[in-house]
């Protein structure tokens, strides 16, 4: 072979490789596969501006047909929250067979106010009613109510109560049941009108909450009952001072 045969293939092979290694290089990259659905429930939120769902606002038929496809539905709701929407959300997702439950909030760093500061005294509704989403915040909360009664024109502040083991919607709404307060254990302990089981007319009262720590619900209690002299306690009245001992919480 001739030198300048050689030199040809050569120049010929090489021009070759610089060919494809432009075409490789202009090829575009495969595309990432589309992302698949977040696991575990969808996050919704409800505060008075509407409802979020993993962060971004959606309508009430977009969040119940991503849940549907997520399995599972996990409710934050505001202390502002629209009770109506918070129903029809409930309602629309049993209706589509999604399961849901109700995030526990997190917990609330120590507060940073004057504890003499006026509490703000909110209606919980009329019986039969949902109560408002501010009331089914307090789910696995601590901390201290007061109930001031409407019933006779201007508004008295009749009870001052607490929960130091997170149960304080419980605590709360047990006072708007219609249970006989005389059954069981109260049964001879406590007057007609004086008693922990005291219930009052939903739609005639109004109700202010604290959120506490476990560990300050007590002191709260025994502060703002010593304060406010609500009319149906016993702990913390003058006359009552010898019974206390005899009070269960």
């Amino acid at each position: 072979m001739s030198t300048g045969t050689a030199l040809a293939i050569a120049l010929g092979l090489g021009a070759g490789a610089l060919t494809w290694h432009l075409a490789e290089t202009r090829r575009p990259a495969a595309a990432p596969p589309p992302p698949g659905p977040p696991a575990g429930p969808c996050e919704l939120a409800l505060d008075a501006a509407g409802l979020a769902l993993d962060g971004e606002r959606v309508d009430l038929a977009t969040a119940v047909a991503r849940c549907r496809a997520r399995g599972a539905a996990r409710i934050t709701l505001a202390t502002d929250a629209p009770a109506a929407i918070h129903v029809r959300l409930v309602a629309a997702l049993a209706a589509a067979g999604v399961p849901w439950s109700l995030a526990t909030a997190p917990a609330a760093p120590p507060p940073r106010r004057n504890r003499g500061a006026a509490l703000v005294y909110r209606p919980v509704g009329s019986r039969g009613e949902p109560y408002p989403a501010w009331v089914q915040a307090l789910r696995g909360r601590s901390g201290v109510y007061v109930i001031r009664d409407r019933a006779a024109g201007a508004p008295v502040v009749a009870y001052v109560g607490e929960s130091h083991t997170d149960r304080l919607y419980e605590t709360l709404t047990r006072h708007f049941q219609t249970w006989r307060r005389w059954k069981g254990f109260w049964k001879g302990q406590y007057g007609e009108g004086h008693d922990p089981g005291l219930t009052y007319p939903r739609d005639q009262v109004d109700v202010a909450v604290r959120v506490t720590s476990p560990a300050a619900a007590l002191d709260e209690e025994e502060r703002l009952i010593r304060r406010l002299r609500p009319r149906d306690n016993l702990i913390g009245q003058p006359a009552a001072d010898a019974d206390a001992d005899a009070i269960p919480f």
